[in-house]
């Protein structure tokens, strides 16, 4: 056997290395393929050989294995966020569009599309990279009408109005006065009323225009006329006033003659007249809590 300090050649062999074999004493080996290698050793001198085989004596470790997890996708406006799915943790995210800074995502700047995201690890063994895409949907297109709907001016006491208008359809509309997407009477002015609707990838918009609510004489007149009812009419004698909506606050009985033969205040919802009229034609003034004067007639039989 050959002693290694009258050692006068060395051939080595190296399972999957580059070199695969070698005569220097101390050879340089490239590994680019990850795996469990063997190395062989043949050293010989004037008095002979002699062979030295290891088995599975270098481990080759390759780059990191990276993942990246499937990216939901985000409504432009939505308020930026951190990034997160990348595997072994951390690595750096970047992106194709300039959207991410120190690993979070602004969908706005991003703008409405597709973008990619880049997950980088550095290990011990090298640098990889996973990528996703990730998908940035834009607002629905969203407007609303009120004129064209027929309904931009209302009359303050009118029954509660559905409202329409809006587009797409199947939003939802808000505003003073709004309720169940109707409107009901409220304060004579001008008021925003908004519709906003959310389309099928979860991302909503909102549109607005004016509705006008009027005071409308006419409109207010027959409304309190219809709370106000006189039973029976005609009348044989007694006859009871009352009020759907509120309290009666003071009631005058006038003739033909305009002579005024009864004045009371019930301060209730219902009154019964049970004066002894003689039979003729009689107009009654009834006021309500809210100062509101209506006019109606009554036969006595």
């Amino acid at each position: 056997m050959a002693n290694a300090t009258d050692v006068q050649t060395w051939s080595w062999s190296f399972q999957n290395g580059t070199p695969n074999v070698s005569s220097s004493q101390s050879p340089i080996v490239i590994y680019n393929t990850a795996g469990v290698d063997s190395v062989t050793l043949i050293v010989s001198n004037i008095a002979g050989s002699d062979t030295l085989v290891m088995y599975n004596y270098i481990t080759v470790n390759g780059p990191p294995t990276v993942t990246l997890s499937a990216l939901p996708s985000v409504c432009i406006d939505a308020a930026p966020f951190t990034l997160s799915g990348g595997s072994p943790a951390g690595g750096i995210y970047t992106d194709m569009l300039s959207a991410v800074t120190a690993n979070t995502f602004n969908p706005n700047t991003a703008g409405a599309g597709t973008d990619s995201i880049y997950y980088t690890y550095t290990g011990t063994c090298g640098t990889t990279t996973a990528t996703q895409a990730i998908q940035v949907n834009a607002l629905p297109v969203v407007t609303v009408d009120y004129v064209s709907a027929g309904i931009s001016i209302i009359c303050e006491f009118a029954s509660a109005v559905t409202l329409s208008g809006g587009s797409p359809a199947g939003g939802t509309y808000s505003g003073t006065g709004v309720f169940s997407n109707t409107i009901g009477s409220g304060t004579p002015g001008t008021f925003a009323i908004t519709y906003t609707y959310t389309d099928v990838n979860g991302c909503t918009n909102s549109a607005f225009d004016s509705i006008t609510i009027e005071d409308c004489p006419g409109v207010h007149q027959l409304t309190m006329d219809n709370e106000i009812t006189i039973y029976p009419n005609p009348a044989n004698g007694a006859f009871t006033i009352a009020s759907t909506n509120t309290k009666i606050e003071n009631i005058k009985v006038v003739n033909l003659l305009g002579e005024e033969i009864l004045a009371v205040t019930p301060n209730n919802q219902s009154t019964i007249i049970n004066n002894q009229f003689t039979k003729g034609i009689y107009f009654v003034q009834v006021t309500d809590a809210n100062k509101n004067i209506i006019n109606k007639k009554i036969i006595i039989q």
